[in-house]
């Protein structure tokens, strides 16, 4: 069981990316109103994603809103693309970068 700081620490991460794109496009053809509830989450067939995105997205406003899921797409894009660029190299028969390690915490 994930604990409810654990779970904030998840972010979207639940939320899979058709499901971010179809509340995009709800939120740019304005039919999904903002705050965000779980009826226009429902109406819109995101209730398999309403949890995640309640708890991170609950109380904002339209701008705000579209402006995270744009930044959650961006991100995702991103490490694909970064991943994919690895694959490519490891295919072609380059060595595997070494590790990383994170002192963040």
């Amino acid at each position: 069981m994930v604990n409810k700081m654990h779970a904030g620490a998840l972010g979207l991460t639940a939320v899979i990316d058709d499901r971010l794109r179809t509340l995009l496009r709800s939120l740019y053809r304005e039919s999904l109103p903002c705050p965000l509830t779980i009826a226009g989450l429902t109406t819109h067939g995101l209730q398999d994603a309403a949890g995640p995105l309640l708890n991170h997205l609950r109380g904002l406003e339209l701008p705000a809103v579209r402006a995270v899921v744009v930044a959650v797409m961006a991100e995702r894009e991103m490490a694909a693309k970064e991943r994919n660029a690895l694959l490519e190299h490891l295919a072609a028969g380059g060595e595997a970068p070494a590790p990383t390690v994170d002192n963040t915490d």
